[in-house]
């Protein structure tokens, strides 16, 4: 006889990779994006850089620069953190999928 309470634990637990399976995805793309505008403000910051040194820009615009590479570092620790959380729901997932397996083996084996 299949009890009712496994079978509701097994859903719910089914249910709950799912959603994980998405906060994964969606926190991928956004480390995606932070690391990609921390990407870019270095090389506008290699480009500030050689215009500086050729003469070619002021030192207020190179200040601006600076101050954009800051804003570009900013977004360089949130990837980080981003990038942790994600491994940290990867390893969540991994554990709750073991433990869908086994469940769903002892639902099997008490059907049977």
């Amino acid at each position: 006889m299949i009890d009712l309470g496994k079978l509701r634990a097994l859903q719910i637990k089914k249910e709950i990779i799912s959603v994980n399976l998405i906060e994964k995805e969606g926190l991928r793309n956004k480390t995606y994006f932070y690391m990609g505008i921390f990407l870019l403000a270095i090389l506008m910051m290699g480009i500030f850089q050689t215009a500086y040194s050729n003469s070619q820009i002021t030192e207020q615009d190179f200040k601006a620069g600076k101050a954009i590479l800051r804003f570009g570092g900013m977004f360089f620790w949130i990837g980080i953190f981003l990038i942790l959380r994600v491994y940290s729901l990867k390893k969540e997932i991994k554990s709750l999928e073991k433990e869908y397996q086994e469940l769903n083996q002892e639902i099997l084996h008490l059907s049977n």
